[in-house]
């Protein structure tokens, strides 16, 4: 018999302790990663122990508009990640604007030159990995 995947449990809750503030409160939606960084759409999801557990076959969340979790509040989903998304942004645009124009012959050298605010990037790529659940 196969399982199904404990994604559920962190997609399924309303309340609970913020992983970032710990403050009981209605928990909100983070994706993961931020929807700055991606194309929403269908995603199949596992932990990561279920998907390298080779013993007992386990059966994805089937998850419709990406991956997220419901494990920070409000607060700190708009407040305090929301405003440092803007560094994960500009670092995905300027790299997918940069491999576009080497994919499209306008740019002939292989190397992608990315300045970025590497405080403000490094403080929200750490905000979404503390917003994960912990198992």
């Amino acid at each position: 018999m196969t399982k199904i995947s404990e994604r559920w449990k962190h997609n399924g809750i309303v309340k609970g302790y913020c992983n970032i503030c710990g403050k009981y409160d209605v928990l909100t939606k983070d994706h993961v990663p931020p929807k700055c960084a991606i194309t929403l759409g269908p995603v199949l999801q596992k932990t990561v122990s279920e998907f390298f557990n080779t013993r007992e076959p386990v059966k994805p969340l089937n998850a419709k508009n990406g991956s997220y979790f419901r494990t920070i509040c409000s607060h700190c989903n708009n407040e305090v990640l929301g405003g440092l998304d803007k560094a994960i942004e500009q670092v995905t645009k300027s790299f997918k604007d940069q491999l576009s124009q080497y994919m499209t012959g306008l740019k002939i050298h292989p190397i992608i030159r990315i300045p970025f605010d590497s405080i403000s990037f490094t403080k929200a790529m750490i905000g979404h990995v503390l917003s994960e659940p912990v198992n």
